[in-house]
């Protein structure tokens, strides 16, 4: 198994930041469907609407470091996590084992 160039692994967050925007607005068109009135969709639309607006400014702090990254198997990692605890997050604001998510 060869070593891949640090512009394969770019290439690769970018693939992945694209798939963590296209999540980000498939959530929020299905986040603006489907929350309902009363006091406990409200709080938990407020949970869900921030973890949502959490990962679209992850994303651009993602992008705009991108180039300067020197090291991208450390950066990688931290994306993934990053995307680990906005997915932990929306499954706790939409209901934890009975979320969609």
């Amino acid at each position: 198994m060869g070593k891949s160039s640090p512009e394969d692994g770019r290439s690769q967050l970018a693939r992945l930041m694209a798939a963590r925007l296209a999540t980000s607005i498939a959530v929020l068109g299905l986040a603006l469907v489907f929350v309902g009135p009363g006091e406990e969709a409200q709080e938990a639309a407020r949970g869900l609407y921030g973890s949502i607006a959490a990962a679209f400014l992850c994303t651009a702090i993602f992008a705009a470091v991108l180039p300067w990254v020197r090291k991208i198997e450390p950066y990688a990692v931290l994306q993934i996590a990053v995307d680990l605890a906005l997915v932990t997050s929306a499954v706790l604001f939409t209901g934890g084992g009975r979320s969609i998510f």
